[in-house]
């Protein structure tokens, strides 16, 4: 089921308050604005050629026409030889836009971006896509977390008030 943002109610005077009103005002909104997906990965993600390369994605969820928040964090983005990297957000595959880019043999530590949009009301696989300029070998970084190993990457998508 979908999380809902119920838009804050005015109560007037001497008015009986229900159960189901109090419900959708604090429990349903407070609930929203949590997690809606949160996914990790642990290993080192390498981009090859220049066809689009799946960092990390949402799995499908059904949403409603609520804005949300989506996150992402990498440990480190490396592009390789003689081209720059760009990271993309999708919807499955359909490309609404990049994220982020990074020029020729360059190398950023701590990539950490967000997009809030207000989804339509239906199934959305978000996915964080990394793509070559030239064909070459780049690499998204993540590590599995604990004592002396980086911390591993995530996309994070969270509902916001409207």
């Amino acid at each position: 089921m979908a999380k809902i943002w119920t838009p804050l109610r005015t109560w007037a005077t001497g008015e009986l308050s229900t159960a189901a009103m109090f419900n959708a005002q604090l429990r349903d909104n407070l609930d929203y604005t949590g997690d809606i997906a949160y996914v990790e990965f642990t290993a080192d993600v390498s981009v090859t050629g220049t066809a689009f390369v799946d960092v990390v994605s949402s799995g499908a969820i059904t949403y409603a026409a609520t804005p949300i928040m989506i996150e992402f964090y990498a440990r480190a983005v490396g592009a390789g030889g003689s081209g720059g990297l760009t990271l993309n957000l999708r919807d499955s595959t359909t490309d609404l836009g990049k994220f982020f880019g990074l020029s020729t043999s360059g190398i950023a530590n701590g990539v950490y971006v967000a997009r809030k949009l207000t989804p339509s009301a239906a199934s959305h696989t978000y996915v964080i896509s990394a793509q070559n300029v030239i064909s070459q070998t780049s690499t998204v970084y993540a590590g599995a977390g604990g004592a002396g190993n980086y911390m591993p990457g995530f996309i994070r998508i969270r509902g916001i008030p409207s």
